[in-house]
C-alpha cells in the first residue's frame, strides 16, 4: 500500500512538471522572434552603459571612470544615458543590415559611426518590465566601414526604466519578418487574452451560482477579473496613465492576483482525483508567471522584460481560471444529473408504492362499501319492512284489521321494499313522490291507532334532494320519529310541517303525548338511528318540546347541495 501510494506521489509530481514545461514551451512559441533572433542577439557584455548630464558624442565611452557594465544601467538615477557597442562588418551579411530594439524609452537616438539613422515606433502595449516604444533601423552601407564599427543609442528621458534590454543587429529581412510578428502578438494578445478572461468570468459565475462549493469560483472570479483589467490596460495604457499610477498597477496587479492564487489554493474544493495530476501544475505555472511580473514592475531595480516575459505575466493564470471551472462545472453537472436520476428512481419506486397502497385501499374501501351497504339494507328492512310486518302481526293478532286492511299493510310493505331496492339501484330520486307516499303509510298507521295526523307541506317546496339515498335516510328518519310517537308517546296527534327557503329544507314533527329528556332517557336504537340519518344528510338536528308544550318534537336542517 505504501509503495503504491509512493508511486502515485511520483506519478503526479512528474506530470504537473511536464504540465509546467508543456506551458512554458507555450508560452515561448507564442512569443515572436526567440529563435529567429537569437544568433543576431548583441550580447549584453558588449554593451557599454553611461549616465551623464547631457549628450554629447565627443564623450569617452571607453573611459574607466566613467563607462560602467551594462547590467548596472537602473542603478543610476541620472539622465539622460547613453549606450555603446562595437561590431564587426566582415562578418558575412546577406543583403541590407538592420538593428532592432524591442523595448526603448520613448525619446531614444540611434548612431552608427557618429551618424544618426532609424525611427521609432509605438509599442502600444502595457507590460511590466517594457518600455512604451520599439526602435528599428535599417543600416546603409555607406554608413558602415570594413571591420569594427561603433553603434550609440542616446535616452533624453527614461521616465518607464525601460533601459535597453535587447539588441539584435542582422539581415533586414529577418529583422523585418520578426517585427511584424511582433507586431502581431501585440495586436491579438491583449484582445484574446480579454475574451478569455470574459469567458472565465461568466465560468465563474455560474460555478457560484451552480457550483457545489461557491467561495473557489468567487476568488477565481477576482483572479479573472484581475487578469482582465491587466488585458484591458494593456492597450497602451502609457497615453493617458501618469508615472505613478502606471507604476503602481505594474506591482499591484500581480501582487493581488498572487494574494487571490493562495487563497484560492486554501479554499475548500471539491476532491477530483484527475484534478491532481494537472491542477497543481497549472497552479504552480500562474505563480511563476504572476511573480515574474511582479519583480518585472518592481521598483527601483525591475528584471530585463522580454516579450516572452510580456506572454507568461499577462497569460500565465488564463490556463488555470479557464480549466478548473470547465472541469469542476461538469463535474457538478454529472453529480447532479446522478442525483436527478436517483431521485427519479426513488420517485418511481414511492409511485409504484403508493399504487400499491392505492389498490389496497380501494380494495378495503370497497370491502367497507359492502359492509356498509348490508348494513344499511339491514337498518332499512328492521326499520321499515319489518316494523310494518310487526305491526300488522299485532293488528291481526288483535282482530283490528279486515283482509283488505291486511293487503293494504302488505302493499305499503311492497312499496317500502321498491323504495329500498331503488335506492340500492340509484333509482327513484323523486323527493316529491317520496313524501306522498310516506304521508299516505303514516296517515293509514296513526289511524289504526287512533291517531290523527296533521300534514302541512310548502307549496311549491322549491328544494330537491340529490340522490336518492337522501331521499331514503330522510323517509326512514321521518319514519323512525312517527314510529316513536306511535309506540312510546300515548299521543293523540302527530304534526309533521315541510317548508323550503331555496338554500335548505326544514322539517319540523311534534306530538302531544308524554315526552321525554333526551340528557337523561339512554338513547336506543331508534334514537340512534335518527342522529345516524341526521347526519348522513349532513343536516343540524335539534329535540324540544311538542304541541301546545306537551309531547315532544324535533327540527330538522336539511342544506342544499351543489
Amino acid at each position: 500500500m505504501l509503495k503504491k501510494s509512493m508511486g502515485e506521489n511520483w506519478q503526479r509530481i512528474l506530470t504537473n512538471t511536464f504540465v509546467i514545461f508543456i506551458l512554458f514551451g507555450l508560452c515561448v512559441g507564442l512569443s515572436p522572434g526567440r529563435f529567429s533572433l537569437s544568433q543576431y542577439k548583441v550580447d549584453t557584455n558588449d554593451i557599454r552603459f553611461t549616465p551623464a548630464l547631457a549628450t554629447y558624442l565627443q564623450h569617452d565611452y571607453v573611459d574607466p571612470d566613467t563607462a560602467r557594465p551594462h547590467s548596472h544601467q537602473f542603478k543610476s538615477k541620472d539622465y539622460p544615458r547613453r549606450y555603446n557597442f562595437n561590431f564587426d562588418e566582415s562578418d558575412p551579411v546577406i543583403g541590407p543590415k538592420s538593428m532592432f530594439i524591442p523595448s526603448t524609452s520613448e525619446n531614444a537616438i540611434a548612431l552608427f559611426n557618429g551618424v544618426p539613422f532609424g525611427e521609432k515606433q509605438a509599442f502600444n502595449l502595457f507590460a511590466p518590465g517594457l518600455g512604451n516604444h520599439a526602435y528599428h533601423v535599417d543600416i546603409p552601407r555607406y554608413a558602415l566601414t570594413p571591420g569594427n564599427n561603433r553603434a550609440d543609442i542616446h535616452y533624453s528621458t527614461d521616465q518607464y526604466r525601460a533601459g535597453l534590454r535587447d539588441v539584435y543587429l542582422g539581415p533586414t529581412e529577418t529583422i523585418k519578418q520578426a517585427i511584424n510578428r511582433r507586431q502581431n502578438q501585440i495586436h491579438y494578445l491583449p484582445r484574446a487574452g480579454a475574451f478569455l478572461s470574459l469567458v472565465a468570468a461568466l465560468l465563474c459565475l455560474l460555478g457560484v451560482l451552480f457550483g457545489k462549493f461557491s467561495q473557489p469560483y468567487a476568488v477565481l472570479g477576482g483572479i479573472t477579473a484581475l487578469a482582465l483589467l491587466q488585458f484591458c490596460l494593456s492597450f497602451d495604457m502609457a497615453r493617458w496613465a501618469a508615472l505613478s499610477y502606471h507604476q503602481s498597477l505594474s506591482v499591484l496587479l500581480p501582487l493581488f492576483s498572487l494574494i487571490f492564487l493562495f487563497t484560492w489554493w486554501r479554499s475548500e474544493k471539491r476532491e477530483i482525483p484527475v484534478l491532481r495530476y494537472f491542477i497543481p501544475g497549472v497552479f504552480a505555472y500562474a505563480i511563476l508567471g504572476q511573480i515574474y511580473g511582479l519583480m518585472a514592475g518592481a521598483w527601483p531595480s525591475p528584471i530585463p522584460g522580454t516579450l516572452s516575459g510580456v506572454t507568461l505575466s499577462l497569460t500565465s493564470v488564463l490556463p488555470l481560471i479557464l480549466l478548473w471551472p470547465i472541469i469542476n462545472l461538469l463535474t457538478d453537472l454529472s453529480e447532479r444529473r446522478s442525483i436527478l436520476d436517483a431521485m427519479s428512481m426513488k420517485l418511481s419506486e414511492q409511485e409504484k408504492l403508493l399504487d400499491d397502497k392505492s389498490r389496497i385501499i380501494a380494495t378495503e374501501m370497497q370491502k367497507r362499501a359492502v359492509m356498509e351497504e348490508r348494513h344499511r339494507f339491514t337498518r332499512d328492512i328492521h326499520d321499515g319492512i319489518g316494523g310494518q310486518l310487526l305491526s300488522l302481526l299485532l293488528k291481526v293478532r288483535s282482530g283490528r284489521v279486515d283482509i283488505k286492511g291486511v293487503a293494504d299493510e302488505i302493499q305499503s310493505g311492497i312499496n317500502d321494499l321498491r323504495l329500498v331496492v331503488d335506492a340500492m339501484d340509484h333509482t327513484g330520486d323523486n323527493l316529491e313522490m317520496a313524501l306522498a307516499t310516506f304521508k299516505g303509510r303514516t296517515q293509514r298507521q296513526l289511524e289504526s291507532a287512533d291517531m290523527t295526523l296533521k300534514w302541512t307541506l310548502q307549496e311549491p317546496l322549491d328544494f330537491k334532494l340529490v340522490g336518492t339515498r337522501d331521499i331514503l335516510n330522510l323517509y326512514r328518519l321521518m319514519q323512525e320519529v312517527v314510529s316513536n310517537a306511535v309506540r312510546h308517546a300515548s299521543a293523540e296527534t302527530v304534526q309533521i310541517v315541510f317548508s323550503s327557503d331555496g338554500q335548505s329544507l326544514h322539517l319540523t314533527i311534534k306530538d302531544d303525548g308524554k315526552g321525554f329528556d333526551k340528557d337523561t332517557v339512554k338513547a336506543g336504537k331508534g334514537l340512534k338511528s335518527i342522529q345516524e340519518r341526521a347526519q348522513l344528510l349532513g343536516a343540524t338536528l335539534e329535540f324540544g318540546l311538542g304541541l301546545d308544550g306537551k309531547g315532544s318534537g324535533i327540527e330538522l336542517k336539511i342544506p342544499a347541495k351543489s
